[in-house]
């Protein structure tokens, strides 16, 4: 068997009597009904319907089995009871560090989800673009841009990885149209990311990309670089992820030669264990999974 769900399927039509009348009650439609009670039957090799134009009966096969499917269903019940009293039963404070630009732009619904599903682990966010010391307890859990981290007592996992893209705001792109090559940035205001503390290679590479005389702003954060480019002041590099969630940005059909960004979630080996760090670990990561494409490597 493929799916579970088909068991639900095969008692809504033995209590119903026919796939219409169970698709009314289950508010689904008759053909998902009639598809998945024939996934079911094939699964299994037997038929456990006699269609009739009265309705559906029971076969030989399906009476005998009807006990059990229920049964089953009634596990499955207490098995998501028992999961949801656990998931309220985790408690604690976890302490949460991530960049100023992620905490704005992807962590709120994960957030708001999360404390719904586990009302009694409190949080605490850091907003900083500095890698906090994690082995010296400045945070739990941390989410950072960049590679692997190389410490082997740091323990994580990668959950996406993305483009960074040239963005500007539409109405900006409606006055004055978005550059079409890395050539083109000469001609247009540019809102460049700087940082503080000393080079590194990926800013040499956006000096790179934004030459100096078409520079006209230097923030020192990502999330100030997000609203110079929202108000219209000119063209920044921002990760892709960012522009997608902005309905109001746009960026330009240019390749940068920048890394793709990566985002990791990670915690001390000595925090890995526990049970609020490892709950708000998991469903972040099954988040952004499920929400964020990942950009061609």
């Amino acid at each position: 068997m493929d799916d579970w769900d088909d068991i639900r399927w095969f008692l809504a039509v033995a209590e119903h009597g026919s796939t219409l009348a169970a698709a009314r009650a289950s508010r689904v439609s008759q053909s998902t009904i009639f598809r998945r009670i024939a996934a079911l039957e094939a699964a299994l090799g037997l038929s456990l319907f006699e269609r009739r134009s009265s309705g559906y009966t029971l076969t030989e096969d399906g009476a005998a089995l009807l006990p059990i499917a229920a049964q089953i269903a009634a596990n499955v019940e207490h098995l998501s009871r028992v999961a949801a009293e656990r998931q309220r039963s985790v408690a604690g404070t976890v302490r949460l560090s991530a960049p100023e630009i992620v905490l704005a732009h992807v962590l709120p619904p994960v957030i708001g989800r999360f404390r719904a599903l586990y009302p009694a682990v409190k949080l605490e966010l850091v907003a900083t673009d500095r890698r906090v010391d994690l082995a010296s307890g400045e945070a739990d859990v941390a989410l950072r841009g960049g590679l692997a981290p190389t410490d082997p007592s740091l323990f994580g996992r990668r959950l996406t990885y993305d483009r960074s893209v040239v963005a500007a705001s539409r109405a900006y792109a409606d006055a004055a149209g978005l550059p079409q090559s890395l050539a083109d940035l000469r001609d247009h205001p540019l809102i460049r990311f700087d940082p503080p503390g000393a080079p590194t290679p990926l800013l040499d590479q956006l000096v790179a990309c934004f030459p100096d005389e078409a520079v006209v702003l230097r923030p020192n954060t990502m999330t100030a670089v997000v609203a110079a480019v929202r108000g219209g002041l000119g063209l920044g590099i921002l990760p892709r992820f960012v522009v997608d969630r902005e309905a109001d940005l746009v960026h330009a059909p240019i390749v940068l030669p920048l890394p793709v960004f990566e985002l990791w979630i990670i915690t001390h080996e000595r925090r890995r264990h526990s049970a609020p760090v490892r709950a708000l670990m998991d469903f972040v990561a099954a988040y952004v999974l499920a929400e964020q494409p990942q950009a061609d490597e």
